[in-house]
């Protein structure tokens, strides 16, 4: 049955909720559910308890939804996630020796991001995000790396270079393109 998702007013299943999130059809013998939305408003669900009891009741071998989630979107999350943190730190642990090597790094990393976006993307339930997988990667990527630049404007010895976006946005270029038609 799943773990319930309260806020006022809303009461959905997890699994419902990961059902509408990642585009996985509904394996609910056939029967659709109808939502009236005059009932039940768009709202951002909250999940009550604690996180480890909840990543524990979710049923992910009964929906091909989360497995989905789990091998293509999670690991874009994640890489975001490092991205963020590593440009948190005022004084990151690699330091590039050669001149423009930061750009270099800067470069790698995205083409990862935009590899990830591009695999995601690609393997979508949507059918726009199919056929657009290379132009939503690059373009998700570059706006990503514009906006790690504008949050390393706020950290304690960390600058904005606008080289460094290009090259965010270059290495998600590069990233697509090692992913096959």
């Amino acid at each position: 049955s799943g773990l319930s998702v309260q806020e006022p007013g809303l009461s959905l299943k997890v699994r419902d909720f990961m059902l509408l999130t990642t585009g996985a059809k509904n394996t609910n013998r056939g029967r659709s559910k109808r939502v009236n939305p005059t009932k039940h408003p768009v709202r951002l669900p909250v999940i009550t308890g604690p996180v480890s009891t909840a990543l524990l009741k979710i049923k992910m071998s009964n929906n091909p939804g989360y497995k989905h989630f789990l091998k293509y979107w999670l690991p874009v999350y994640l890489y975001a996630g490092l991205i963020f943190f590593y440009s948190s730190m005022s004084q990151p642990p690699l330091r590039p020796v050669i001149l423009h090597g930061d750009k270099l790094l800067h470069l790698a990393e995205y083409a990862v991001f935009g590899y990830l976006i591009a695999r995601a993307a690609k393997n979508s339930s949507s059918v726009k995000l199919k056929a657009y997988f290379r132009i939503f990667a690059v373009g998700v990527a570059f706006a990503y790396g514009l906006s790690d630049e504008f949050h390393q404007s706020f950290v304690p010895g960390r600058q904005v270079e606008i080289l460094d976006i290009f090259a965010d946005g270059f290495g998600a270029f590069l990233g697509q393109m090692f992913l096959r038609d």
